[in-house]
């Protein structure tokens, strides 16, 4: 595989990684309702993204991370704000939720001038291990409801395919190893949701 090959493959799977949002904001305009994700999977998706930030540019990897990657937080956040929005009866706690979030992202940024390399590890294996389980409250979610309703099957889809993409790039182009094992589990949680659909919605 030419170098040229390799760049435009992980250009495609972090676009993608983008663009999988698209179909699950218009799914909740269209409902205009935020319900159909569960609020644990959009705040540990969020606490995912803030320690992705540190790592991809702290270690400065490809320039398809540096563009995509706040981009994908920004579609993360276009959600939270369509659920915050739309169900204006639980706004109020979730905000204050999200904030304090947002708000601890900063912490690590006076120890950015001391030792950035540890603290982009750091964000890495954060990233890792907040992603690992940042889908678990949306598969519990469809499990105790019966229902995939709101959830674009789409989103699901696309990321799981940009995974497939971004496990192999980086297998080839040998990025560090929380990059590789946050693609597999990308993969492993879109063939369980892809299930989920099946057996809740397909299936009857």
């Amino acid at each position: 595989m030419s170098e040229l090959t390799r760049t435009f493959f992980v250009w495609f799977a972090q676009s993608l990684y983008f663009f999988c949002f698209i179909p699950q904001v218009l799914n909740n305009f269209k409902r205009k309702s935020g319900t159909g994700l569960s609020d644990f999977f959009l705040l540990l998706y969020l606490n995912t993204y803030i320690p992705m930030m540190y790592y991809i540019f702290l270690l400065h990897l490809p320039w398809a991370y540096l563009v995509f990657c706040p981009l994908q937080m920004i579609a993360t956040l276009v959600l939270i704000a369509q659920r915050l929005f739309y169900e204006s009866c639980v706004s109020k706690k979730l905000l204050v939720l999200y904030l304090c979030n947002i708000t601890f992202a900063f912490v690590f940024l006076p120890f950015l001038y001391i030792n950035p390399i540890l603290i982009a590890n750091i964000g890495g294996w954060l990233m890792l291990l907040i992603g690992a389980v940042s889908q678990l409250p949306q598969v519990i979610k469809v499990y105790n409801t019966k229902s995939v309703e709101g959830f674009s099957l789409l989103f699901v889809l696309i990321n799981g395919f940009a995974g497939f993409i971004e496990v192999s790039c980086a297998i080839v182009l040998k990025l560090p190893v929380q990059t590789i094992l946050g693609s597999s589990r990308v993969v492993l949680m879109t063939c369980i949701f892809i299930l989920q659909f099946w057996m809740y919605k397909y299936k009857s």
